[in-house]
């Protein structure tokens, strides 16, 4: 996997990029609210796909390998630096991997690029319909920052504490590199202004989900809110597939996801 990086105007941008072979798709893989290595959180996955499947893994400006840069992380502004590296590397048959909030942030671009692809393949994504858990979330979050800040200025916190928060999949010395990331972006500026751009990330959800129709959607949701999603805006439109694990499933179920990954790309879902 080739990592590189393109200036955009939102700040230097890395990213993961794999062509694919003949026109085979390319996987567009959009993490969760957190702020480590996009490709080191699902690479238990991606390392397990045919050589021939195409991958593109972003660290949108302010997390990850491009923590350095600050970045008014606005919904739209998110999908705007998405955009221009999709622009940019022009991959090959396209389809959305999200998981958590990247699942809101894949229905937003599909719905902003209409002729980008109508396939996305999503894990427990987040939507408008529990906006109540969502601001809650971001109250917590908010204020374990103000304890973070703290803590990390007496230096009682480390690398160490964020081990646990990290895919657990991957070699000993990508959990560690990924653990040092996610502490350096923990709380940043750009995360917090993520944060406190909450509630203009409901209203692009919402208007991205009134298209849900127009879109061909696999969801995989835990057991535990199996019943939640198949009484969701997403079950009349989308395939709803359930197992055993929590919320994150590409780390807790790992054959489940990539089978049905796989029966996704190959059409077969």
């Amino acid at each position: 996997m080739n990592k590189d990086f393109l200036d955009t105007k939102y700040g230097k941008t890395y990213y993961f990029y794999k062509p694919s072979n003949k026109n085979e798709k390319t996987l567009i893989f959009i993490p969760g609210f957190s702020g480590d290595s996009a490709y080191n959180s699902f690479r238990n996955i991606i390392d397990k796909l045919p050589d021939s499947i195409g991958i593109l893994v972003v660290d949108t400006v302010g997390t990850g390998h491009s923590y350095k840069e600050y970045m008014n992380r606005t919904p739209g502004n998110v999908v705007g630096n998405i955009i221009e590296v999709i622009t940019y590397l022009k991959p090959i048959n396209p389809m959305f991997v999200g998981h958590s909030y990247g699942g809101a942030y894949a229905l937003q671009l599909v719905d902003k690029v209409s002729d980008l692809t109508n396939e996305l393949f999503l894990i427990e994504p987040t939507y408008s319909q529990i906006t109540f858990k969502l601001l809650d979330k971001t109250y917590q979050f908010l204020k374990q920052y103000k304890d973070f800040s703290e803590e990390k200025a007496k230096g009682s916190i480390n690398v160490e504490d964020f081990i646990d928060s990290v895919n657990p999949l991957v070699t000993e010395e990508i959990i560690k590199e990924n653990a040092e990331l996610l502490f350096n972006v923990y709380a940043n500026e750009s995360i917090i202004a993520e944060c406190l751009a909450t509630e203009e990330m409901v209203k692009q959800m919402e208007i991205a989900e009134r298209n849900l129709d127009n879109f061909h959607i696999v969801l995989l949701c835990s057991k535990e809110r199996e019943e939640e999603y198949k009484n969701s805006i997403f079950a009349p439109s989308c395939k709803i597939l359930s197992a055993a694990g929590n919320h994150s499933l590409q780390w807790t179920n790992e054959k489940f996801v990539l089978d049905n990954l796989i029966n996704f790309i190959n059409g077969s879902e």
